[in-house]
């Protein structure tokens, strides 16, 4: 009888912190998984590391060249015998109670894919910070057309879904799974769990770590190509370049957008989801965030942005009062602020 999980790692000379990722793996309160381990060509001890483990449930492949993890995972993927798949990269590790979780999870909900938050651990497994992704899958959706949204290694998705896109693009090298979350995203809901689930590891060895200018060249392709893709829309349209700047996708911030730029991103993206509640869409919230934040950061703007910023249908206005505090903040000082902040408060 097939299991209900597959496990899924690719390793390329991780010996350093394989067996922590292993063992995270087969200590699982949800025992029903197949574990299996592509060896990318490793010289170093990592086929003895995964040998060393007499688990039945670990399947040790080993490419006899080096093709890179992209093709390695595709490999695995066409192995896998899981209705779900669970990712996990070789210097990462999984709560104990990670798959029982998402697997409850995928059962009460019609999702292709669930990730979950993380802790951001350093070389020393000491935690120096924690990601907390979004989890309504319409924002999900929404966050994918600018920025990768999943934690790879806490990433359980359904394998059918998966194998009928292809799974990865094997012509991708880096942000491979960004892709694959975002072709996903366009057949089926996507959610993260809000639970840390995950410790992924940051250090200069990790692709993020040692090649992370790269990756972000590759995010930043694929971003460009899901706003086209779903929106129908290129990176011309105001509200869009200012999206693509706050994401950190382009250089150049466009403040000067209008609410015929806002208006066309909502109507193109509620027409893909067959939805008339664009005009109440979570994303016209995430504008005020998003232009607290620019007004944040740059208090040199011109009158005819402020007065856009505060007069837009898009504003509400105790966040403008907020924004307002900000820029106050900022130019008199502390103590005048906070008394200002109480008259408007009383007010």
């Amino acid at each position: 009888m097939s299991p209900l999980v597959t496990v899924l790692m690719s390793v390329h000379n991780g010996e350093k912190y394989l067996a922590e990722a292993i063992d995270s793996i087969l200590c699982q309160t949800w025992t029903d998984f197949e574990f299996i381990i592509i060896d990318d060509a490793s010289t170093d001890r990592s086929q003895y590391i995964i040998n060393s483990f007499s688990d039945t449930r670990i399947q040790y492949l080993k490419n006899p060249t080096n093709i890179g993890l992209t093709r390695s995972l595709n490999i695995g993927l066409g192995r896998a015998k899981g209705k779900y798949i669970a990712r996990i990269d070789a210097d990462d590790m999984s709560t104990p109670d990670r798959l029982e979780v998402q697997v409850e999870c995928m059962a009460k909900n019609d999702f292709l894919l669930v990730g979950s938050w993380a802790y951001v651990v350093n070389d020393r497994g000491t935690v120096i910070r924690s990601l907390r992704p979004l989890s309504d899958p319409k924002k999900i959706s929404f966050k994918l057309l600018f920025a990768n949204s999943f934690v790879h290694s806490s990433c359980l998705f359904e394998a059918d879904a998966v194998k009928s896109l292809g799974g990865y693009d094997e012509d991708l090298v880096y942000a491979q799974d960004f892709d694959l979350w975002s072709r996903l995203s366009r057949i089926g809901a996507l959610h993260n769990v809000p639970e840390f689930l995950c410790f992924w590891r940051e250090s200069e060895s990790s692709i993020t770590g040692s090649r992370g200018m790269a990756q972000k060249m590759a995010a930043k392709s694929i971003a460009v190509e899901n706003q086209s893709a779903v929106l129908g829309l290129n990176i011309n349209n105001k509200f869009i370049r200012f999206l693509n700047s706050h994401y950190g996708l382009s250089d150049n911030c466009e403040i000067s957008y209008s609410k015929k730029d806002i208006m066309s991103v909502a109507i193109a993206f509620s027409e893909y989801y067959n939805s008339d509640e664009f005009d109440n869409f979570f994303f016209l919230e995430e504008l005020d965030r998003l232009r607290l934040y620019f007004i944040e950061k740059n208090i040199h703007i011109n009158k005819s942005s402020f007065k856009g910023i505060f007069l837009s249908d898009f504003t509400n206005k105790s966040k403008s009062i907020c924004a307002f505090r900000i820029i106050f903040k900022k130019i008199i000082g502390e103590k005048l602020s906070l008394v200002f902040g109480r008259y408007m408060v009383q007010k």
